[in-house]
């Protein structure tokens, strides 16, 4: 009668008699993969120096390389699945320390009972009492499982296997694959470092979640750039379509009433006088003043009209210090927005003076903020000061032009999200965003060199920060010059998730 034969996942083969209990079986086929598990050599040639990766200062061949990535990533996926798995788990876990702690006493056990019989074959991970989801995918694999890689190949393609399982919260492969990638990344970084045990797993950490929020926010800022040809319309070609609709409106006999200049003049007056106008010291005021006065009791085209808007914001551009021409051109951009909509023409002039106001408005406050931002001298904070901008704008007399959409855009890019403000907190450990802390870093560096990965972080932090900022306002000046609203920004939650299935596996795979 012959032997009982099981394959492991190493490839080595276990007899046992025939009449073997599958229990007696499955432990002891546990028990050996236990054994290779903590065997760096083991189902290898060990110690072969053909080059073809390495782990544990140990060298393989390329063919010892290959069957280790191969039996990597089967493994890692099922651990990762079971890390997926064992969530329902970890919840129950988490609620009934939470309960714990509101009520000042201890879960039931009977409760307890209810809850992992709620939850069959995967228990409660965190109080290890048997049947959790590790358990159950070991027993299934025979082991296989919990093969730990031994190369630094292996390792990569394991982490990776890890995090595919993730995928099932929502996003990409790609977002696993870089998931993947930063965690063992960061951990074999930290170990070069000379960092412990401790440090490498926050690195495991750290790498799996912003990796793929660095590669997604370097692919989006680069699309960004290329679309802004299109999706945000220069002020000339904004101002070219005005004058298309004022001309329209011109030749269809449409004009402002004589009413309509005095009306004009006498608001530029008061707006004058409330900046302290003095005529002798305000030249372009004065000028601005003049030609508004000329026009005054006068029909006027709409076409007209414009010109003299254009010579007004000409008076200002030559003294900018004069905001009292500011106020007369919005007096001119009422009138115009007050328009009756009495046909398609008089509508499609009023949108088309509309979106350059809106263009014209945002363009001077980034302009502003980034003239701030230069004029700091330590590379100073783009993305605060472009949020400082917008906040001008909400806050405003200028939010008038504005329709509760855009608003509530204006405040979302203001509040901005939570990888957007990570990545901003970490940004401002960096040298250059401010003296005090470019001396902190140098300090730090000549104390301990190491701290050097941590300058470079955040410095990486605070261009990405600054990228994004950018980016994201050049995307809301393009929605408010074109009128057209993004889509609803997707939660983050299920970016936050995806790596946690993985992680679990990696904390098991630790035990």
């Amino acid at each position: 009668m012959s032997n009982i034969e099981i394959e492991l996942f190493d490839g080595t083969v276990l007899e046992f008699p025939q009449g073997t209990s599958q229990d007696v079986i499955n432990k002891v086929a546990k028990q050996e993969t236990m054994a290779r598990r903590n065997d760096p050599n083991a189902g290898f040639g060990g110690g072969s120096t053909s080059g073809g990766g390495s782990g544990a200062g140990v060298d393989f061949s390329a063919g010892e390389t290959a069957k280790d990535v191969a039996l990597s990533a089967p493994a890692k996926f099922a651990s990762g699945t079971a890390g997926l798995l064992s969530l329902p788990g970890l919840g129950a876990d988490l609620g009934a320390w939470l309960a714990g702690k509101v009520t000042g006493r201890e879960i039931d056990p009977a409760a307890a009972a209810t809850i992992k019989a709620a939850i069959p074959g995967f228990g409660t991970m965190l109080q290890r009492q048997g049947g959790d989801a590790f358990e159950t995918m070991s027993s299934a694999t025979m082991g296989g499982s919990e093969y730990q890689p031994k190369t630094t190949p292996g390792k990569y393609v394991g982490s990776v296997a890890e995090m595919l399982p993730g995928v099932a919260f929502g996003g990409g492969v790609t977002s696993a694959v870089a998931s993947g990638v930063g965690s063992e990344g960061g951990a074999q970084i930290a170990e070069s470092l000379g960092f412990g045990e401790t440090a490498q797993g926050v690195a495991r950490v750290a790498g799996a979640f912003f990796t793929p929020f660095a590669v997604n926010t370097a692919s989006k800022t680069v699309n960004a750039m290329f679309d802004r040809a299109s999706k945000n319309p220069t002020l000339d070609t904004l101002q070219t379509a005005k004058q298309a609709a004022y001309k329209a409106v011109d030749d269809s006999g449409a004009t402002f009433d004589a009413s309509t200049m005095d009306d004009i003049f006498a608001r530029a007056k008061v707006a004058a006088q409330q900046k302290s106008y003095v005529a002798d010291v305000d030249a372009q005021t004065r000028a601005a003043l003049t030609i508004l006065e000329r026009n005054a009791g006068k029909s006027t085209t709409i076409g007209e009209l414009d010109k003299i808007r254009q010579g007004l914001s000409a008076r200002y551009n030559a003294d900018k210090s004069q905001a009292a021409i500011l106020d007369m051109i919005d007096i001119i951009d009422d009138k115009i927005a007050a328009l009756p909509d009495t046909d398609a023409l008089m509508n499609a002039a009023r949108v088309a003076n509309s979106r350059y106001k809106k263009a014209e408005l945002i363009d001077k406050a980034f302009a502003d903020a980034e003239l701030t931002t230069a004029g700091s001298g330590s590379g100073g904070n783009i993305q605060n000061k472009y949020r400082q901008a917008v906040t001008s704008i909400v806050k405003g007399k200028s939010a008038k032009y504005f329709s509760a959409e855009e608003l509530g855009l204006m405040r979302k890019y203001i509040e901005g999200d939570l990888p957007q403000n990570l990545t901003r907190l970490i940004g401002k450990m960096s040298p250059s965003g401010n003296g005090l802390m470019m001396a902190l870093n140098i300090g730090a560096i000549a104390a301990n060199p190491m701290m050097a990965a941590i300058t470079l972080g955040s410095a990486g932090a605070k261009t990405a920060s600054d990228a994004i900022a950018v980016a994201r306002g050049q995307g809301l000046r393009g929605a408010l010059a074109t009128g057209v609203m993004p889509p609803p920004t997707p939660s983050v939650l299920p970016s936050l998730a995806r790596p946690i299935p993985g992680l679990l596996s990696q904390i098991e795979g630790a035990r």
